[in-house]
This record gives C-alpha cells, structure tokens and sequence, in this order.
C-alpha cells in the first residue's frame, strides 16, 4: 500500500507554486475567513 502524503512537497508542490495554490484555495465555512495572504503564510510555514 502507498504511503499517504504527510505534506505538499511529496505531492510535487514547489515554493514557486505556493502563490498560485493560495489565490485558488476556496476559503469559507469556517470561524474566520482568510484571505489569500493568510493561506499563502500558512503554506509557507508547512512547506
């Protein structure tokens, strides 16, 4: 059985494609909506 991807590097995502993954996350539905910063931040900090 294939290993479950633990983050969004072993899924072949690049630091240059960190941007364009935020502007296209649908944010919503949540305590707090965030924007495109805020998702770009958090995926930095988990790349």
């Amino acid at each position: 059985m294939p290993e479950m991807a633990t983050d969004i590097r072993s899924l072949g995502a690049t630091e240059e494609m960190l941007p364009l993954i935020a502007d296209s996350t649908i944010v919503g539905g949540g305590y707090h909506d965030l924007t495109a910063d805020e998702v770009l931040a958090i995926l930095k900090e988990a790349f």
